[in-house]
């Protein structure tokens, strides 16, 4: 698979996955996941909690799960 990637994104710093995001009931704060896989051994998961502050949403947590 990651020949195959590689030869068609030659620049590439491999592939970023996201879940859907999950709103608190009071829609301040959001949850989601994410994972960044490249060949070999090398890649992280992580779940992240945004905190509403005004107009703007601010990282309050990032939690690793896996690395590789």
């Amino acid at each position: 698979m990651w020949p195959a990637f590689y030869k068609q994104f030659p620049h590439s710093q491999g592939l970023l996955t996201f879940s859907r995001v999950g709103f608190s009931a009071d829609g301040t704060q959001a949850f989601f996941f994410y994972g960044n896989r490249r060949e070999g051994l090398c890649g992280v998961g992580c779940y992240v909690i945004m905190q509403k502050q005004g107009n703007s949403w601010v990282l309050d947590k990032e939690i690793e799960m896996w690395v590789s």
